[in-house]
């Protein structure tokens, strides 16, 4: 099952499995992946399944995502196997 690998600096590593049509991705406590990272908004970007293909979407937040090193818009993008997504320092 395709799954997210959340690092941040101080804390374990933790996987979240994608098996939901849209998963966010926040500082909020509501968002489906809660990142305790102060440059995340609080509903920051989005992963979208269609079919067996997944999108990556910025939602608006002030700091921006990042995918592969790439700056990622309101448009969603592919995810790859092996992608890196960055938000804030997480």
């Amino acid at each position: 099952m395709p799954q997210l690998i959340v690092k941040t600096a101080d804390r374990p590593t933790d996987k979240v499995f994608l098996s939901r049509l849209r998963t966010t991705i926040g500082r909020s406590a509501r968002s489906d992946v809660c990142i305790p990272d102060a440059f995340a908004s609080r509903l920051h970007a989005e992963v979208l399944k269609e079919g067996d293909a997944f999108w990556l979407q910025d939602l608006g937040s002030a700091n921006g995502t990042r995918y592969n090193g790439a700056v990622v818009s309101s448009l969603p993008i592919p995810l790859t196997s092996g992608g890196e997504i960055q938000i804030g320092e997480t």
